[in-house]
């Protein structure tokens, strides 16, 4: 591999397949208040999840795979090592590692989107292998891990605010520490909200009505979700476990 090629790969996680993935419709313009959490503070407040949870479900719904970015244009054998190694820790679930591979080649490339992606992706996993969660209920967002995830995706975002990719995984950080409300500002003012033709958008959507509490609107989301993709086996069990 030269390193000017492309870096990508498929990466295995909780048995499921991460695939780099690329925006193919470009978001509006952020407005402010989603540009507020794109420069929030630093460190993240405390948040709890509403407790009716535990009477609308009986387990927590599964999130899609976050998606990996493909890095292009490295200047250096150097670079593409560090790149094939983030990767490959990545396909072992050796997430500290992959997370030291990219923090490392971040500085070799601050204004690469898809290097801090990287990045945010593995430290968001790493945060979550380390940490022995319940359930959404149970968990109030105070690891400093899942601090520093956000943070990055939220600088990937500034980057490059119409990656709908980066985006999603933004969303999909915000609601795994806790943010629910602000993942799902991320989703509807980007235009991957309820409109999305996209099935995981609103799986994730619907993961965020039942971390609310509000089992109807999750039931919405995964029926459009299916309608979009009838096969998606992670919608349908969230759908089972709403119950009828």
């Amino acid at each position: 591999m030269t390193p000017e090629s492309s870096m990508e790969a498929d990466v295995a996680i909780e048995g499921r397949a991460w695939t780099p993935l690329v925006a193919t419709e470009p978001a509006p313009d952020a407005p402010e208040d989603l540009l507020s959490i794109m420069s929030g503070p630093t460190q993240m407040e405390e948040v709890t999840f509403d407790p009716r949870i535990a009477d609308v479900m009986a387990a927590e719904p599964t999130l899609h795979p976050g998606r990996a970015l493909a890095i292009d244009g490295m200047s250096s054998s150097d670079q593409v090592a560090l790149v094939r190694r983030g990767f490959e820790a990545m396909a072992e679930e050796a997430w500290e590692v992959a997370a030291r591979e990219f923090a490392t080649l971040r500085p070799l490339r601050p204004e690469d989107a898809a290097v801090i992606t990287n990045l945010g992706l593995a430290r968001l996993q790493h945060a979550l292998s380390t940490r022995a969660l319940g359930s959404f209920e149970d968990f109030d967002g105070s690891d400093g891990r899942f601090d520093e995830a956000i943070r990055d995706l939220r600088d990937a975002a500034r980057l490059d605010p119409s990656n709908g990719s980066i985006l999603f995984n933004l969303a999909q950080a915000l609601l795994l520490s806790g943010r629910v409300d602000k993942a799902m500002l991320v989703l509807e003012r980007t235009g991957l909200g309820s409109g999305s033709d996209d099935p995981e958008v609103h799986n994730l959507i619907g993961a965020c009505a039942v971390a609310s509490g509000r089992s109807s609107e999750a039931r919405s989301s995964y029926e459009m979700g299916l309608s979009l993709n009838p096969g998606d086996p992670i919608i349908q069990e969230n759908l089972r476990l709403l119950g009828n």
